[in-house]
């Protein structure tokens, strides 16, 4: 389905050194308040080389190089810096965090859940659970992020972004009518955004409660014309209702918005083959499969693709 995009977590320490010897040092936070993540490098290093700071100084300097590093995808290079941050002030949960997030967004759930786990028993912030509820799902370890995303969810009845997120770990663990509860609720605080009707469909699709999910599906087409995602599920649905030239004008409509699109190049290879056009239908298969190596397993597996909503959508904290 649409590509992942995680949940992620960046902090800032805003820390300015004073040291006899070199006056006003800053320790690369003023350029990372204003995003600017060369010169929060170029700064932190600095600082760094230059040496007498005081342990908690030179700790911050680490992480907000660190940090500047992460938002530059640099994730090793940012994981060798909170190494050393912890090593100088092991007392800080944003460390374990953006650490946790570092390998996260690396694929390294394991040590992303255990950096999480660590920023938890030091402060409980809601976006460590929801981050470690991201990590517990793509390691497959469901119940978990159940858990997690539910301790959120807890605290504020309210939070529609991790019942979305719940809902598609409800899924991936086979818990259907869980999933159709969250999605309800989700409803009930964002009926006006079309990814809430993308995910309500794609539920009632699982379920096989095909015209359900065509109305859930059309509220979504009419709320954002313009997002491929709208029209290759609504032909997923049109597919499955074996109305195929419906499904094929869906499929086109996304092409148009997005002509390099895997999910509807394939999906149109799809419905063409199904109706006796085989080599058309083959041609489309192909350039979708030279798009996306893996698109046949995406487009097979409809739970592993439920990411619409949640894993779309970065989470922050009010950072500046």
């Amino acid at each position: 389905m649409v590509p992942l995009r995680l949940a992620i977590l960046f902090l800032t320490i805003f820390s300015l050194v004073n040291c006899a010897n070199l006056g006003s040092v800053s320790v690369g936070a003023p350029a990372l308040g204003a995003r600017n993540y060369d010169k929060a490098i170029a700064d932190a290093t600095l600082a760094i080389q230059m040496g007498n700071l005081r342990p908690s100084a030179e700790a911050a300097a680490y992480y907000n190089r660190g940090t500047a590093r992460l938002q530059k995808q640099q994730f090793d290079l940012a994981v060798m810096d909170f190494d050393r941050a912890i090593e100088l002030d092991s007392s800080l949960d944003e460390l374990y965090a953006n650490r946790g997030t570092a390998y996260l967004l690396t694929k390294r759930y394991k040590q992303a859940i255990d950096n999480y786990g660590m920023a938890i028993k030091i402060n409980q912030l809601p976006i460590y659970h929801v981050n470690r509820g991201v990590a517990y799902r793509h390691d497959g370890q469901f119940e978990l992020a159940i858990s997690d995303y539910s301790e959120v969810i807890r605290r504020n009845p309210n939070d529609a972004d991790t019942y979305s997120a719940r809902a598609v770990a409800y899924v991936s663990n086979g818990q259907l009518a869980q999933a159709a509860s969250d999605v309800s609720q989700l409803t009930r605080l964002r009926p006006n955004e079309n990814r809430t009707h993308q995910l309500g469909c794609e539920v009632l699709i699982l379920t096989s409660q095909l015209q359900q999910a065509l109305t859930d599906c059309d509220k979504a087409v009419a709320l954002q014309p313009n997002d491929p995602d709208d029209h290759n599920i609504r032909a997923r649905v049109y597919f499955k209702l074996e109305r195929f030239n419906e499904a094929i004008a869906d499929y086109e409509s996304a092409l148009r918005i997005d002509r390099m699109n895997a999910q509807a190049l394939y999906g149109r290879g799809l419905v063409r083959t199904a109706l006796g056009d085989g080599s058309d239908g083959s041609a489309d298969i192909e350039s979708a499969k030279r798009i996306d190596p893996e698109i046949a397993a995406k487009f097979d597996d409809l739970a592993g693709g439920i990411t619409v909503i949640f894993d779309s959508r970065a989470r922050y904290l009010p950072l500046f």
